[in-house]
């Protein structure tokens, strides 16, 4: 997986104003490639914890993670 360079704003957490195309984006990249290693091998950052986070709360399953 690619490290994510910024954290997701605030209007990704507010479920009245989730995109339904970016939901299910954000939902099959994480499902497809959650449990992957990241390209550096390296630890997830602070903004891919925020994402992973965001996955998390749209309903996705925690164990599609790393």
């Amino acid at each position: 997986m690619k490290h994510q360079e910024q954290q997701p704003g605030e209007e990704y957490f507010d479920e009245g104003k989730w995109d339904t195309v970016v939901s299910l984006s954000i939902l099959r990249y994480y499902t497809t490639n959650g449990t992957k290693a990241y390209c550096d091998g390296k630890a997830a950052s602070a903004a891919d914890q925020g994402w992973r986070k965001l996955y998390v709360r749209m309903g996705a399953d925690q164990t599609n993670l790393r």
